[in-house]
């Protein structure tokens, strides 16, 4: 089958992580000719935005990426609004059997793929994705400007929704947005989580990484090893978390955090460090393939700040997770794979903590994320469902 994947509301930028680099690779790994017309926008390592040439490229999965440029309108922020990227012919050549649309930001171009099937391929199967949720307040005013590109971007999409087969969200949350903001029919969304790349986690050698990390950072055998990082901002909860665990007083307990901190979140976990230097360990910035192993490495992670997608790939390397509750989280629990604290106070989190050592109740859950939640999340999985759910 040919299989299209159409990213044109954001920037695109090559072995990255996300769904629109996953979802293709898997497609194309279970026998698909796979193509991704994207944007000539793309992330450098600093995080800065920049405008690429366009052409075309190769994955090492063999994903065909296409490149395009937007047409030039009358000024440049009509141009970012309507994102008429030139797409048409490239649909006809390249004769998709296959659509999947990322986002709904409203580009004039998908209109081209409502184009194609009327006239090349009546039965070319079209689906689409949404990353956007609620923030806070589901309500409020907003400006005339906002107003206007919400009219703007309800009105493609509206043209565009008798196509879909589906429109994906990656959480319940995402969902009501869908509804709610975009107008999407409540019959065509369905829930397509956020995961994991299992090529990337080295799970049959679990026991030696095991060793190598713990022994790396002088954590025994017999030592429960919980695990929490990314970002170390204000919202991630890291001094809470800390706090929590001085409070058990347990000898066996050893936390070890990753990733890069602000500099007040800096001075604020060394203060700590040098107070509970036996059993905190900090690693600074990791690359996925490490922090993959320190998971690994761990008996659970806790996470009592905001949610990320670390939380999937923690799943995916078979840890339960201590999570805070946040609005429709729930999903994330696959029968028992995760805990859930109702305060992000270090109280409550020292209860969730104690929860899950009690008569080792973390290992019965570990079971229930190497032996449900992992498959779940798996983005092999991920990537069958977009077809199999859109096909019916």
């Amino acid at each position: 089958m040919k299989i299209l994947h159409l990213c044109l509301n954001g920037p695109y930028t090559d072995n990255w992580g996300y769904q629109e680099n996953i979802l293709p690779k898997y497609h194309r790994l279970a026998g698909n000719n796979v193509t991704v017309i994207v944007s000539n926008m793309k992330h450098l390592p600093s995080g800065e935005i920049v405008e690429v040439d366009g052409g075309i490229s190769y994955t090492e999965d063999g994903v065909k990426v296409i490149r395009v440029a937007p047409k030039i309108l009358i000024s440049r922020k009509c141009t970012e609004l309507l994102k008429p990227y030139p797409i048409y012919k490239i649909l006809y050549r390249e004769e998709p059997d296959f659509i999947m649309v990322h986002g709904l930001m409203g580009s004039i171009s998908e209109l081209s793929v409502k184009r194609y099937v009327r006239n090349c391929n009546p039965k070319c199967i079209v689906c689409a994705d949404l990353h956007e949720y609620y923030l806070g307040n589901r309500g409020g005013n907003i400006s005339i400007k906002l107003a206007l590109i919400k009219s703007y971007y309800r009105s493609v999409n509206k043209l565009m929704y008798p196509l879909y087969k589906k429109v994906f969200c990656i959480t319940p949350n995402c969902m009501d947005y869908a509804k709610d903001y975009y107008h999407v029919p409540k019959a065509k969304l369905e829930l397509l989580p956020l995961g994991y790349d299992p090529q990337k986690i080295a799970s049959t050698n679990r026991n030696s990484i095991r060793h190598v990390i713990r022994e790396k950072y002088h954590i025994g055998d017999g030592n429960i090893l919980i695990v929490h990082g990314g970002k170390i901002i204000p919202v991630r909860k890291t001094m809470e978390l800390i706090d929590a665990a001085a409070m058990l007083d347990d000898p066996r307990i050893r936390l070890i955090i990753f990733g890069g901190a602000d500099s007040e979140c800096m001075l604020l976990l060394q203060e700590r460090m040098q107070r509970y230097a036996k059993w905190i360990r900090y690693t600074g910035h990791l690359e996925q393939k490490d922090y993959y192993d320190l998971y690994l490495a761990s008996d659970f992670a806790a996470f009592p700040g905001r949610q990320s997608t670390i939380w999937q790939e923690a799943i995916g390397c078979g840890l339960p997770l201590l999570i805070y509750r946040w609005d429709g989280v729930e999903y994330l629990d696959r029968g028992g794979n995760i805990a859930f604290i109702e305060s992000q106070e270090s109280a409550a989190i020292k209860r969730g903590l104690e929860g899950m050592l009690e008569d080792n109740k973390y290992i019965e859950m570990a079971e229930v994320a190497k032996q449900k939640a992992a498959p779940f999340f798996s983005y092999e999985r991920i990537a069958q469902q977009v077809l199999d759910s859109s096909m019916k």
